[in-house]
């Protein structure tokens, strides 16, 4: 998306613990690996910059799948987050040619 090939693979997202693992497939296809919360997060920030992008996943089945219960999250998280989303997705992302 940037004219730079990747040759490795980067996280990416607002926080360290809302990162996906994001790895370029091709010139205009790069694949995002995590949780749901963590890509329509980064969904809502290409939105926001109005980059035009198409997914091969329909937005509305991406959902996550909340862990509520504090010290169930605890166990799980190995350690304190305020909120723990378990859902896994891979998703590719295609830049639009003329896009922003």
């Amino acid at each position: 998306m940037t004219g730079i090939k990747l040759l490795f693979d980067i996280e990416i997202g607002a926080t360290y613990q809302d990162s996906c693992s994001a790895t370029q497939i091709s010139d205009d296809i790069v694949e995002l690996k995590g949780n749901a919360r963590s890509i329509l997060m980064i969904f809502d920030r290409l939105n926001e910059a109005g980059v035009k992008y198409q997914i091969d996943t329909e937005i509305s089945e991406i959902k996550p799948d909340f862990v509520t219960n504090s010290m169930s999250r605890f166990i799980q998280e190995k350690g304190c987050s305020f909120v723990m989303d378990k859902s896994k997705y891979k998703v590719k992302v295609k830049k639009i040619i003329g896009g922003a």
